[in-house]
């Protein structure tokens, strides 16, 4: 592992996977975690542009697919370089969702995998990069517009596929991508004299 798990990290990553489980984050989680439940969204929303001919809205929805396929490349040269072993592949009695059902790993279960692609969560920095976009887009979408990106970090920790740092981790990364996208779209809106 490229680096140890701070204390900290493990108690609440042991608190969310662990302890704090009902029948109802059962459920939703898997589908946070998604990506044919949120590609789903996405093409809804086009749908909906589209049927109002809101050709901006279009084009901003575009940009922002783009960006999550940018963010989604960077984020996994990233984690295969840091190599971070996935909580589900080095503790034991993690909780995790594989091939459409709820497993557990075994109280004796002996880790293995010697590399992993934990860190930083390219899910948490996918939603997050979409939701910085979407505000610098449409700046009267604030509020809820942030939601997404912690349920989505949320339940990648529920899911036992991260630690709360890799999805914090995601969540900067995400926040600097779209950042970074809208100040160079903003500056070549600018430069074309446009508003």
């Amino acid at each position: 592992m490229y680096f140890q798990t701070p204390s900290w990290d493990l108690t609440l990553f042991t608190k969310i996977n662990m302890v704090w489980r009902n029948s109802l984050f059962d459920f939703l989680m898997p589908l946070f975690s998604s990506y044919i439940f949120l590609w789903s969204l996405a093409v809804m929303l086009l749908l909906i542009f589209l049927i109002k001919k809101d050709k901006d809205k279009v084009y901003y929805l575009l940009i922002i697919a783009l960006s999550i396929g940018f963010c989604d490349f960077s984020t996994n040269f990233l984690k295969k370089n840091i190599g971070r072993i996935r909580p589900l592949n080095q503790l034991a009695r993690v909780y995790y969702y594989e091939d459409g059902e709820w497993r557990q790993r075994p109280s004796d279960f002996i880790p293995t995998k010697k590399k992993g692609t934990s860190y930083p969560s390219a899910h948490s920095a996918n939603a997050m990069t979409a939701a910085t976009l979407a505000v610098i887009f449409w700046p009267g979408s604030r509020f809820w517009v942030w939601i997404l990106p912690l349920a989505i970090g949320y339940s990648r920790v529920y899911l036992g596929k991260h630690f709360p740092t890799d999805v914090l981790a995601g969540w900067l990364y995400g926040l600097w991508t779209g950042g970074m996208i809208g100040i160079i779209y903003r500056a070549v809106l600018k430069k074309g004299g446009q508003k």
